[in-house]
C-alpha cells in the first residue's frame, strides 16, 4: 500500500453508489492483495445513501464525492484517471470481488511488456447469479461476435480492467449514454494500442435480474453497440432468436432446475429483441 511519502505504481479506482451489499467484501479482498506494487485505492461516490460511505471509511480509501447529476460512466472514469497518482489505473466494479491474493499482481504483470497498453481481466458469476451469465452465454448475439472479430477477440469491460495512464491520455473515455468501454476499445485499437486478456485470475461478479432490469440492461447494450458503430439489424434479431445452440442450453438448464426466473426462461428471445430495440433508439 501507499504511504504519505510514496508515489503509488498503481491506482485502483472504484465507482460507488449504494453498494453496501458488496463493497466491504470487495475492499477486504483488495487490501489483502500480495503485490510487489505500491497501490492506492480511490472511490468516486455519486450519492450513496445506504451505508456505503461508512464502509469506505473503514478502509484506507481516498474518497472523491460528486453529485448524482454529474455522474456519467465515461466522464467519471476520466475523473478517476485525472486524480489518480499511479502510472497504471485499474478499474474495479463495486460488486466485483477479486478472487485470491494475487489478483492485482496478475493484472499488472502483462505491463512488463512495454507494448501492452490495456489489460482486460476476467469476471465470473457466482453460483446464484443469472443462468446465462453463469454459462458464459449472456453475450451470444451476432453484434458481439462481429465486435470480437473486429477488435482483437476481446470485449473490453470495466468490471475489471487495467490501463496505462499514457494510453488514456491519448484515447480518453467518451461521455456517451452507454457503451463507453466499447467506444474506448474501438478508439484504442484504431490508435494501434495492444490489448491483452489476463490469464489465471478473475473477479467474482454476480448479477441477478428482474424482468424489468434485464430489459433495461439489454436495451442499453443495444444502444451502446450502435453508439460504437456496430449495427444490429432485424435479420440479426431473427437469426439470433433461432440460434439452436442457445435452446439446447435452455433445455439443459430447465432439466437441471437451473432456470429459476421468467427472465432466464425467455432470454433467448428477450436478448435479441431488446438489443434490436436499443440499437434502433440511437440517432446521430
Amino acid at each position: 500500500m501507499e504511504t504519505s511519502e510514496e508515489k503509488p505504481d498503481v491506482s485502483v479506482v472504484i465507482l460507488t453508489k449504494n453498494g453496501a451489499e458488496t463493497i466491504g467484501r470487495c475492499l477486504e479482498s483488495l487490501f489483502n492483495q500480495e503485490s510487489s506494487h505500491k497501490f492506492e485505492v480511490i472511490a468516486i461516490d455519486s450519492g450513496s445513501t445506504d451505508g456505503t460511505l461508512d464502509i469506505l471509511g473503514n478502509f484506507q480509501v481516498r474518497l472523491e464525492r460528486i453529485p448524482p447529476s454529474e455522474f456519467n460512466f465515461g466522464g467519471t472514469k476520466n475523473l478517476g484517471f485525472s486524480i489518480s497518482k499511479g502510472d497504471i489505473v485499474v478499474f474495479l466494479s463495486q460488486d466485483a470481488i477479486p478472487a485470491g491474493s494475487n489478483w492485482l499482481e496478475r493484472m499488472i504483470a502483462p505491463f512488463e511488456d512495454e507494448g501492452v497498453m490495456i489489460v482486460q481481466g476476467v469476471d465470473r458469476s457466482g453460483r446464484d447469479g443469472f443462468y446465462w451469465l453463469r454459462e458464459g452465454l449472456f453475450w451470444y448475439t451476432s453484434e458481439i461476435k462481429r465486435w470480437l472479430e473486429r477488435y482483437q477477440q476481446i470485449g473490453l469491460s470495466c468490471v475489471t480492467i487495467a490501463i496505462r495512464k499514457t494510453a488514456w491520455e491519448k484515447v480518453k473515455f467518451q461521455t456517451v449514454p452507454f457503451g463507453e468501454d466499447k467506444l474506448f476499445q474501438k478508439n484504442a485499437v484504431e490508435a494501434g494500442m495492444r490489448i491483452v486478456l489476463v490469464d489465471g485470475t478473475f473477479v467474482e461478479h454476480t448479477h441477478r435480474y428482474t424482468c424489468k432490469s434485464l430489459r433495461k440492461r439489454i436495451t442499453n447494450e443495444g444502444l451502446g453497440a450502435r453508439i460504437s458503430g456496430e449495427d444490429y439489424s432485424f435479420k440479426d434479431m431473427i437469426g439470433d432468436m433461432l440460434n439452436l445452440r442457445i435452446y439446447r442450453y435452455l433445455v439443459r438448464g430447465m432439466g437441471r432446475g437451473e432456470i429459476r426466473s421468467v427472465g432466464e426462461l425467455m432470454f433467448p428471445v428477450v436478448r435479441p429483441f431488446y438489443v434490436y430495440k436499443g440499437a434502433r433508439s440511437f440517432r446521430e
